[in-house]
């Protein structure tokens, strides 16, 4: 008897660790039957990404960049008339039905239709010369 902790007697013990059980039943029991919201994590995950990519596609430096790109593609495709002709009006109605809306993508479009053939070209003669 005088080996139990804290000065407990063997029916305290028997108490002590009846109420634990029932403590840890009692906890069991409501882990089980609370309602967990599953969509709840998926919804602040989404909401975090969202923010990750409204950050990146306002950042100046990226942007910037682009717009470069773009306007480098665009005087080459005014230059080259290319934005009046009907096969640009026709493909207008494509890239939209693709989902590219933007005046952009025509841009890139008719920029890679015309620079690409020449471009191939070039790098078939370096192949065959070489």
């Amino acid at each position: 008897m005088d080996d139990l902790p804290l000065g407990l007697t063997p029916e305290g013990l028997i108490v002590l660790s009846s109420a634990s059980a029932a403590l840890i039943a009692v906890a069991a029991l409501w882990i089980g039957l609370i309602q967990r919201d599953p969509m709840a994590a998926k919804a602040r995950e989404l909401a975090e990404r969202r923010l990750k990519l409204k950050e990146a596609a306002t950042s100046g430096r990226a942007k910037g960049q682009k717009e470069n790109a773009v306007g480098f593609m665009r005087d080459v495709v005014s230059r080259l008339n290319l934005l009046r002709s009907k096969h640009a009006e026709g493909m207008s109605r494509k890239l939209a039905r693709a989902g590219w809306r933007s005046n952009d993508a025509m841009v890139a479009y008719l920029f890679a239709k015309a620079t690409l053939p020449i471009c191939a070209a070039a790098i078939m003669a370096i192949y065959l010369l070489a």
